[in-house]
């Protein structure tokens, strides 16, 4: 990667790079980039194929056998019912 557009990305993240960080900045570029390229090469249809399946649950709620009293057991403060909280600062 170049110097120059080393320092326009160094730019645009807000980095103060002097000139001997622009360098080492592009040859831990020029390493990075190098890696994905190996990557991207990588066949992967050589890889094992597993079944993937959803990770992710449904998302449920069950308030049936929620007391508020219970829940409010833990509160600091109540009033009324209520967590009571301290007012925001101005």
């Amino acid at each position: 990667m170049d110097k120059d557009t080393i320092k326009k990305v160094s730019e645009v993240a807000r980095l103060n790079l002097t000139d001997e960080e622009l360098t080492d900045f592009g040859k831990d570029f020029d390493s990075i980039l190098d890696y994905f390229s190996k990557l991207h090469d990588e066949k992967l249809k050589d890889l094992p194929s597993k079944e993937t399946a959803s990770v992710l649950r449904n998302d449920e709620t069950s308030i049936d056998n929620v007391i508020p009293e219970k829940i409010l057991d833990n509160a600091p403060e109540k009033e009324n019912n209520l967590y009571k909280v301290p007012k925001g600062s101005k």
